[in-house]
């Protein structure tokens, strides 16, 4: 599905408002390099390990937002 994940960036932003935001909206960069990196094809400057270290903090802003606002939004695992 083409666009599949700005989807998620779209509704993620929708879902949280305009006042969480600023911790959103760095899933769209996120989500852009992640195809840069998978799909090389312009002159782009390296993926740093600090890049990754930096965005994996963004990331774990933007999950703590979801589960403050939603709860434990993982799947469960197998049944015992």
């Amino acid at each position: 599905m083409k666009g599949g994940h700005m989807v998620v960036h779209d509704a993620a932003l929708a879902l949280l408002g305009e006042a969480h935001a600023a911790t959103v909206r760095p899933l769209d960069r996120i989500r852009r390099r992640r195809h840069e990196v998978e799909y090389p094809g312009r002159d782009l400057p390296r993926l740093t390990a600090e890049d990754v270290e930096e965005d994996a903090v963004r990331v774990e802003a933007i999950l703590a937002l979801v589960e403050q606002r939603f709860g434990d939004t993982r799947p469960a695992g197998p049944p015992t």
